[in-house]
């Protein structure tokens, strides 16, 4: 039995080493960034010689995401929202997949439809070959996605307004994606009634807009658990 069990002790591991990261394994990750793509590398900067090779990397996001890939030999888990934890998934040695001093290790690919990002904490974990143990952590910090480092926030925007020739109006409501939002449409601007609410983006169509001579139309943020989650109270 070998890299699974270190998953569950990584993060207590890690704050061990907040208080003493001279006993940290030496490694480091270099975020390539195309759009909302996110390509992780992962680097082992221990000296030559050493015993300790990169099995994990646990990373911290705060946004919708997809895993679009992991290195050979490496597989992950995540909640697709605020985790991802890749692992090495060799279980006898000579653990050919571990990241060995001196190697590195691409293809940490993660996607979302967020536009923004934060700093996060990522932890990586290593396994002693002399020890077939696991080792130190580290803890760094990189760059991943977030809801708070999105451009937009999470205020909806109206788009692609049109009338149709059947008397229908109708737009697209572009926010958070999955996140809930509420289309309330009016005739005074102070009676509002609610017309719809679903998961953004989304197209909305008014057939009722030719029985008014005027029509007033606004969207917000409709609160549930996935939103809380990003979010808070």
């Amino acid at each position: 039995m070998k890299k699974t069990t270190a998953l569950v002790g990584i993060l207590a591991l890690a704050v061990l080493l907040i208080a003493n990261n001279s006993e940290a394994v030496q490694a480091h990750v270099v975020l390539t960034q195309s759009g909302t793509n996110y390509a992780y590398t992962l680097f082992n900067d221990e000296a030559t010689g050493s015993q300790s090779c990169l099995n994990t990397l646990y990373l911290s996001v705060n946004a919708p995401i997809s895993v679009v890939s992991s290195p050979p030999g490496w597989s992950f888990t995540t909640d697709n929202s605020t985790y991802v934890s890749w692992f090495s998934t060799d279980g006898a040695m000579p653990y050919p997949n571990d990241i060995v001093p001196g190697a590195s290790a691409s293809g940490f690919v993660i996607q979302t439809s967020i536009l923004g990002s934060e700093s996060f904490d990522c932890v990586m974990g290593c396994w002693d070959h002399s020890l077939t143990n696991s080792g130190p952590a580290n803890i760094n910090s990189v760059s991943a996605p977030s809801v708070f480092g999105d451009s937009l926030g999470v205020a909806p925007t109206i788009t692609n307004v049109n009338y149709s020739t059947v008397n229908s109006f109708y737009f697209t409501l572009i926010g958070i994606p999955s996140f809930d939002y509420t289309i309330q449409s009016s005739t005074n601007l102070t009676d509002w009634t609610s017309q719809i609410t679903n998961s953004a983006p989304f197209d909305f169509a008014d057939t009722n807009a030719i029985n008014s001579s005027e029509r007033f139309y606004r969207s917000m943020l409709f609160p549930d658990d996935l939103s809380f989650a990003f979010l808070g109270d």
